[in-house]
C-alpha cells in the first residue's frame, strides 16, 4: 500500500464519520423539537369544572365554571340537562332561567342572576366565572335554588389554544 492509497481510505472514513454524526445530530435536534413542542401543548391543557355552591353564609350562591388547569380554555358548547329538558346556554339561557324561576317562589325577583357567554370566549387558568347564581338571597330562597337544581347535568364542550377539543360533565346530586 502506497501513501496516497492510505490517505485516500483515510479520507473516506473521515467523511463518512463526519455524514453520521452529522445525521445523529439532525435527527437528535428534530426528535428534541417534537418533544418540545409535546412539552408545550401539555403545558397549556385546561380542565373545566362546574362547581355547585350552596352555603348561606358566602354571598354567592349558584352554578359557576372553574378551569382547574393550567391553559386557558375555548369555551365551545354548554349544554342542560334538567327535569328531561335540554338547554344550550350559550345561545339561549332564558328558557333555562325561566325553568328554575318558575319552581322558586322568590321575594325579589331581582335575585337569580344569568350571566351569558357567547362561544369562544376564553376563561384563563385558575379563573372562575358565575352562571346562574343569586345574590342577596335568604336561606329559605338558598334551599328553593338548591331544590329546583337538583339532578341537574351540565356539560361543558372546551378547547386548548392548540385546538385539542375536551368534554366535562357534572351532576348535581345530594352526597351520601
Amino acid at each position: 500500500m502506497d501513501l496516497d492509497t492510505i490517505s485516500i481510505e483515510f479520507d473516506v472514513i473521515t467523511g463518512l464519520c463526519a455524514l453520521i454524526v452529522s445525521v445523529c445530530a439532525l435527527g437528535l435536534s428534530i426528535w428534541q423539537g417534537f418533544e418540545t413542542r409535546k412539552n408545550y401543548r401539555l403545558s397549556v391543557v385546561p380542565r373545566l369544572g362546574v362547581i355547585f355552591r350552596f352555603s348561606s353564609d358566602s354571598e354567592f350562591c349558584g352554578i359557576s365554571l372553574k378551569n382547574f388547569g393550567i391553559g386557558p380554555a375555548i369555551i365551545e358548547e354548554i349544554s342542560i340537562e334538567l327535569n328531561g329538558k335540554s338547554f344550550n346556554y350559550l345561545t339561549q339561557p332564558w328558557p333555562f332561567l325561566k325553568l328554575i324561576q318558575s319552581g322558586i317562589k322568590l321575594e325579589k325577583k331581582h335575585t337569580i342572576h344569568c350571566v351569558e357567554i357567547d362561544p369562544g370566549n376564553y376563561l384563563p387558568a385558575k379563573e372562575t366565572q358565575q352562571i346562574i347564581f343569586l345574590k342577596d338571597f335568604s336561606k329559605e330562597e338558598m334551599n328553593a335554588f338548591l331544590k329546583v337544581l337538583l339532578g341537574v347535568s351540565i356539560t361543558v364542550g372546551y378547547k386548548s389554544i392548540y385546538g385539542k377539543s375536551y368534554k366535562s360533565t357534572s351532576v348535581l346530586k345530594i352526597p351520601k
